[in-house]
């Protein structure tokens, strides 16, 4: 089905493999989580972090968790020894992890070129496509030795006359899809991660009709139509408030503290200032998000508290 008379050809499909192929996000989640058992007071942190982190190599979030969350050296050894005992961990669970609904059927009766990038390791991502029996519909499959972004952008200029898309599930996700300029779409099957956010979402793959209207609508997302330089925003709130506002307004509302609390970063736990801040988040898109999320929340609360009583 052609989607974009200016491109030859259907669009090429990329699919992320947690939460998008195989539902296996929570138990991935359940047992990092498990690892950590034996610190019950920062549990909570790090449940936090590895949530606004999807999309993350489970090795360089294990080295973020170790040092900035449980305060300890991420030393080669001890990283490769959370590596094994979270491989082993994840043996039996993943090994009965079922297929989202609709994955089959779609790429068997789709007339689309598949891809597939994730961030888990390559030798468990082949396994995975070997087990459901689909290893073999895809022409090439990326697993964390390719950075996302690298990896689309190599699919977009190996198909530079039709439009990509990539089915994806966290913010990560879509940082890369919007690195390498592709169009998205957010898979919430198993979590919605994209809530407050301008994006494309797909719960399953079980109606064609669904899959077919997400796709049309991201590529249009991905190719606006050309407005005005600065068009007037009245309805946004965000409109011509700048970051460093922001970022001044919730450190007052809830100190710095508070906001590492909800928005578990390094710049807002470890000798947080308003510069360090903003040097982070203008640089790392999904952070800027959460933070402009809570934002939007805090206004709302303060809307909600002026309100008389019924």
């Amino acid at each position: 089905m052609r989607l974009d008379p200016e491109m030859s050809g259907n669009p090429v499909v990329v699919l992320d493999l947690d939460g998008v192929i195989i539902k296996s996000n929570l138990v991935k989640h359940r047992a990092m989580l498990a690892m950590f058992a034996d610190h019950p007071e920062k549990l909570a942190t790090v449940d936090a972090y590895v949530v606004a982190n999807g999309g993350v190599a489970r090795r360089d979030k294990l080295v973020a968790i170790l040092e900035t969350i449980i305060g300890v050296e991420a030393t080669p050894a001890r990283v490769a020894q959370y590596l094994a005992q979270y491989a082993k961990s994840l043996e039996a669970s993943l090994a009965v992890a079922p297929v989202v609904e609709g994955v089959p059927e779609f790429i068997a009766r789709a007339d689309h070129t598949f891809y597939v990038s994730s961030t888990a390791p390559e030798e468990e991502v082949h396994d995975q496509l070997v087990r459901t029996g689909l290893l073999h519909s895809f022409a090439n499959v990326y697993g964390s030795r390719t950075p996302k972004a690298k990896a689309l952008s190599e699919i977009a200029a190996r198909h530079r006359h039709q439009e990509v898309v990539f089915f994806g599930d966290s913010l990560g996700d879509l940082d890369g899809a919007r690195e390498a300029k592709v169009a998205f779409i957010g898979v919430t099957n198993e979590r919605d991660n994209f809530q407050g956010l301008e994006v494309v979402k797909l719960s399953d793959f079980a109606s064609t009709e669904a899959v077919d209207h997400a796709m049309r609508a991201a590529i249009r997302m991905r190719r606006p139509t050309p407005i005005s330089p600065h068009p007037p925003q009245p309805r946004n709130p965000l409109h011509g408030v700048t970051l460093e506002a922001i970022v001044r307004a919730l450190e007052a509302r809830y100190g710095w503290a508070g906001l590492a609390e909800r928005i578990p970063v390094r710049c807002f736990s470890h000798d947080p200032s308003v510069k360090s801040s903003l040097k982070f988040l203008r640089k790392t898109p999904w952070a800027r998000e959460k933070v402009e999320g809570l934002y939007l929340f805090m206004l709302r609360e303060e809307r909600r508290m002026r309100r008389p009583p019924p």
